[in-house]
């Protein structure tokens, strides 16, 4: 019996595991592939897909002669990123790079907007930032993102496929079996939870740099170092140091139980949709996404993602922001109720449209420079390993 997959849809094919087919009743036939010594007879399922062709689960053996033995037949990989073999490492973060510098200004605009006050919709702070701080102010804080993307989206994306790894060796005893949707969901999750361990103390000094309106100086933090939007930081390594002496640890984590309400949904609604659009949208006969396909999916997948999690990112961005001139949540409850009392319920879908129109070209450059990389990678391993 075979393992198949013709029978199905595409939707199908991802959201339901594959099912069992008979020689009798599936799309199936078996082939000769250079059927002499030592090769192996193989079957492979015809579908229009030709990309998933590779899912064999099954093989008979060609017709051997006395003394010989038989070499099993690996079939290839696909190149897409997250059908089947899911890779191990995330190669160099230029993804991650371009994604910071695409989405920062965004982001500037977003945090001013979710934590800060009397700048009144998305235009109206953007003609304020750039009156007040010119375009210098749209990047601040950008240094500590920038130099930590390679290694936050190499662990993330690491343990994401890591982990859809181990799924598959438990669940189906092979590590490159082709992720059904409770795997994807599960690796989401795992991954979720082990970003926030790195992302916190980055975030936490990205949005204080953020918030400070104007440029640092003794003298002002000496006159009024209680005011709101006066600076109380240098720059990123001055905000890291000063608030760990301060604050300790806890203060470095401020904010991680909205963030882990945040990202662990959110990682969920970032792969599973690039998997599906991505697999959705490749051309029939592709073994391979290619760069269209892969920038499509990838900012719809963004897109998705942070807008559903604009009202936890408000909590985060508020908790985050708290502290440097006073304090004036408790936590993420009180944080949750100050906001609604004072605001109300449409507080927590501030920052939304910029949230869904940055997370587009941000996912979008993050995806793509992962596949390149990929590809180059495997092309150098290639070259030197022929």
């Amino acid at each position: 019996m075979l393992r198949c997959i013709c029978s199905q849809t595409k939707a199908e094919r991802f959201f339901k595991p594959p099912v069992l087919c008979t020689a009798e009743n599936a799309p199936w036939q078996t082939r000769w592939d250079s059927c002499t010594s030592n090769l192996a007879l193989f079957s492979r399922c015809q579908t229009e897909d030709l990309k998933e062709n590779y899912l064999i689960q099954h093989q008979v053996g060609c017709p051997l002669q006395a003394g010989e033995k038989r070499i099993p037949f690996h079939p290839p990989e696909h190149e897409g990123m997250f059908e089947g073999r899911t890779r191990m490492c995330f190669p160099p973060g230029d993804g991650g790079a371009a994604s910071v510098v695409v989405g920062h200004p965004l982001d500037t605009v977003k945090t001013r907007l979710q934590a800060g006050q009397g700048y009144g919709n998305t235009l109206n702070c953007i003609l304020t930032v750039y009156r007040n701080e010119s375009v210098a102010g749209f990047f601040k804080g950008m240094s500590f993102p920038l130099a930590s993307i390679a290694v936050y989206s190499s662990v993330v994306f690491g343990v994401f496929s890591n982990t859809q790894r181990l799924l598959g060796q438990l669940r189906h005893g092979d590590a490159s079996h082709a992720p059904a949707l409770v795997d994807v969901a599960l690796a989401s999750t795992v991954a979720g939870f082990i970003s926030v361990g790195i992302g916190t103390p980055v975030d936490l000094v990205k949005i204080r740099l953020q918030m400070q309106t104007q440029t640092y100086s003794t003298a002002n933090v000496k006159l009024k170092p209680t005011v709101p939007g006066f600076p109380v930081y240098q720059g990123p390594i001055h905000c890291f140091r000063t608030v760990l002496q301060k604050e300790g640890i806890a203060g470095i984590y401020r904010g991680m139980g909205a963030m882990l309400l945040r990202d662990v949904p959110g990682y969920c609604l970032y792969f599973i949709p690039y998997t599906f659009f991505c697999g959705w949208i490749t051309p029939d006969g592709s073994i391979s996404p290619n760069p269209a396909s892969i920038w499509l999916a990838g900012g719809v997948a963004g897109a998705i993602s942070w807008g559903t999690a604009t009202p936890m990112d408000v909590v985060k961005s508020r908790l985050q922001a708290d502290g440097v001139y006073l304090n004036k949540y408790k936590g993420i409850l009180d944080c949750i109720l100050q906001s609604y009392q004072n605001e109300g319920l449409k507080v927590f879908f501030r920052g939304i449209t910029i949230n869904a129109v940055r997370g587009f070209p941000t996912s979008s450059a993050m995806f793509l420079g992962y596949e390149l990389s990929l590809k180059a990678m495997k092309r150098d391993q290639t070259e030197t390993n022929p």
